[in-house]
């Protein structure tokens, strides 16, 4: 009886990321006792919600259309970036209090900003990002010696449109 029906099932993504490590015997993290008690957790919940969908699919009329879709792959995550606990240890802290007074939200590495007050010279929007990117390019990982950002973009070097200023 009804149009249009939306299901997310969001536990592949959570549960690969926590298990992981339990499952790749090459990830830094990985444990032999990790391993004996989750090394299935993701084989697990994949064969669990194939066979939720393939309950949802038996229910629908033959006529119906359906999508299947996925925000993003999953891979191992051997080293990342917590911004969170990164940036409040760069001299970005300090210069916000000086230069600028921003609403900052970090999610998933993604960095908000809501930028206001008065830096001298330049729109307060540009001299920080011009600040997070120098920051951004000059970190190196003090284990591996490696570069961890494969590029670091703007919303308008990847947004066009009306709305950009919304991205």
């Amino acid at each position: 009886k009804y149009d249009f029906i939306w299901a997310v099932f969001t536990d592949p993504d959570r549960v690969q990321h926590f298990f992981w490590k339990d499952m790749d015997p090459h990830h830094p993290r990985h444990t032999a006792e990790g391993a004996k008690l989750f090394a299935k957790a993701i084989d697990d919940i994949w064969v669990r919600d194939d066979q939720i969908l393939g309950e949802l699919l038996d229910a629908l009329p033959e006529d119906a259309t359906v999508m299947l879709l996925s925000d993003h792959g999953m891979d191992a995550i051997y080293r990342q970036v917590n911004l969170a606990n990164w940036l409040p240890r760069t001299e970005m802290p300090q210069w916000l209090k000086t230069d600028a007074i921003p609403k900052l939200l970090i999610t998933n590495g993604l960095v908000h900003h809501w930028v206001t007050g008065q830096v001298p010279g330049a729109a307060d929007r540009e001299v920080f990002l011009d600040k997070f990117v120098a920051l951004c390019q000059g970190l190196v990982d003090p284990t591996t010696g490696v570069h961890p950002f494969e590029s670091l973009l703007r919303r308008e070097d990847i947004y066009t449109g009306g709305l950009v200023e919304k991205a």
